[in-house]
Parts: structure tokens; C-alpha cells; sequence
């Protein structure tokens, strides 16, 4: 264990592996430093203390090494954390951003209901007043047909003055929608209810978009909040840029706000800042020249 981790050259933990993964190549191990507990742990804090300014909403990891320090960087935060895969990885409707490498290609592929976002008018809300419902869906295609679900322990079709709980909508040019309902007085339950709304693909409601919405039904009104997802790439290594730049790219083709990029190590003399968009902070905690 050391004495004052705070304080400590990350380098140290770091391993100088030539030849790898082919001739030429000075390979920079990260292992050492995850074997550590106590200096693993004062990686992810440094990140974290790095990204906050940031203000993310969801931590997107790169395949592989960055599901690692994403998944830890997201749970340091308290933030969801969402995959970027290599192809024929992940179920369901997918964006995808081929890009180029040295010596050939490859695929980038991401869901594509990863940054969907359901956005009640508020939180709260006292029966006989209206709730609208925002969803932004960025990432599908306008005229899209949607389904929505109204469910939650106690609420029925007696809690909405339409008498109803399924629905559907179709998908704007500006790639969202809203629909609202006039919440009724129901006389037959006491104290507040908690109401889940929920975005569909299909018809039987078996592929969920996005996270559920919960509203509180009999109780005090509050300001909405209608902010998009500000999203955070992590990966363990920044190189030549090619790989980050492309998942900053599939962030944006799935509907997210990119809001940074954040790396273990950077490989500066390879000049990877330059591939990444201009103006998105960049940040890692150890540069080699």
C-alpha cells in the first residue's frame, strides 16, 4: 500500500512493452496501474475531478479497455454509462461510424435508442391539471411511429379523463414529440401515485426507448427540465484520434451532446487532439511526447 497516493507520478505504474502489438510499437500497459487498488482508485478520482466541470449526464466507454475506466469513472460520478461496440456486439436498431485506421478500416456501432430522452412537463402534478410529455429522439428518422405506456402501481385508465394508457406518435422533423394527458380526479385512491412513462419501438412494447419517466400524481407542481444528454467519451489511450474521433461522431449521430473526451494517457507526439472536434474539451491525466 502507499503512503500518500495523491501525490504519486502515475508513469511509475505504467509499463514500456516494445515491439507490441507488432514491431515499431511501444506499447504503454495500463495493467499495473489497475492492479493497484489504491492507485486505481486515485486514477479514476483524478478523472473525475478533471470531467466534472464538464457536467456530463452519461459516460460513453470505447470497446475495450475504455468499458473499463468508464465503467469506473461512471460509477465515481454517479452517472450511467453507455457501450461503444465493435460490430455484431449489440442487440437491436444500431448507428454505426466506419472509419479509417493505418492499414484498412473498421466499425463503430452504438444503439440507437441510447440517447433517448423522456422529459414530463413536470415531476409533480396535482390531479385536473395537464401533462405534457417530451421525447427527443434525435437519433430516429422524422415520421417514425412511436408507442408510449402509461403504468405505475395504482394508476388505471380512470386516472387520465381521455380513459386511456397506450398511444402512439409519430416523430417530428425535429426529431421529437409530445402528447399530454389531463389527469382526472380519481376518488378512489389515496395519496400520491407514481406514474411511469415509457417510449416503445413497436406495437407490442417489447423494445423499451430510453430510460422510464416517473411523475408524481397529487402533489405540488414543479419546473420542468428539458436538457439534453451531455455526453463524456472515456477511453484508456488517446493515439493517432481515429477511434475517439469516431465514437464523437456516433454520440452525435445518436442524438447526444458531445460534451468531452477523457483519457488515462495521451500519446501527444502522435497529435490525436488534432482528429477530434474542434472546441470539445480534451483531458488525460499523463502525456508522452
Amino acid at each position: 500500500m502507499i503512503a500518500s497516493v495523491a501525490s504519486i507520478d502515475l508513469r511509475q505504474f505504467v509499463r514500456e512493452i516494445p515491439d507490441f502489438p507488432k514491431p515499431g510499437i511501444l506499447f504503454r500497459d495500463l495493467t499495473p496501474l489497475m492492479r493497484d487498488s489504491d492507485v486505481w482508485q486515485e486514477v479514476i478520482r483524478r478523472l473525475a475531478v478533471q470531467c466534472e466541470p464538464l457536467q456530463p449526464d452519461l459516460i460513453v466507454g470505447i470497446e475495450s479497455r475504455g468499458f473499463i475506466v468508464g465503467m469506473a469513472l461512471s460509477m465515481a460520478m454517479g452517472l450511467g454509462f453507455v457501450p461503444i461496440r465493435k460490430p455484431g456486439k449489440l442487440p437491436g436498431p444500431l448507428h454505426h461510424v466506419d472509419y479509417d485506421l493505418e492499414y484498412g478500416s473498421d466499425r463503430l456501432e452504438i444503439q440507437r435508442d441510447a440517447f433517448v430522452t423522456i422529459t414530463p412537463s413536470a415531476t409533480t402534478i396535482e390531479e385536473g391539471q395537464v401533462l405534457t410529455t417530451t421525447v427527443s429522439t434525435t437519433a430516429i428518422p422524422p415520421g417514425t411511429t412511436l408507442h408510449y405506456a402509461l403504468s405505475g402501481k395504482g394508476i388505471n385508465a380512470a386516472d387520465f379523463a381521455a380513459g386511456k394508457l397506450n398511444g402512439e406518435q409519430t416523430v417530428g422533423i425535429d426529431g421529437s414529440f409530445r402528447f399530454s394527458h389531463a389527469i382526472a380526479n380519481d376518488e378512489f385512491t389515496e395519496g400520491p401515485e407514481v406514474l411511469e412513462i415509457r417510449i416503445f419501438a413497436d406495437r407490442g412494447h417489447t423494445h423499451q426507448l430510453g430510460a422510464t419517466a416517473f411523475v408524481t400524481i397529487n402533489d405540488s407542481s414543479t419546473s420542468p427540465s428539458c436538457a439534453g444528454k451531455r455526453v463524456l467519451v472515456v477511453d484508456d489511450l488517446l493515439a493517432t484520434g481515429g477511434t475517439a474521433a469516431a465514437a464523437g461522431e456516433l454520440v452525435t449521430v445518436a442524438g447526444g451532446s458531445l460534451c468531452g473526451f477523457a483519457f488515462v494517457i495521451e500519446l501527444a507526439g502522435l497529435h490525436g487532439r488534432r482528429k477530434l472536434p474542434d472546441g470539445v474539451p480534451v483531458d488525460s491525466l499523463v502525456a508522452y511526447a
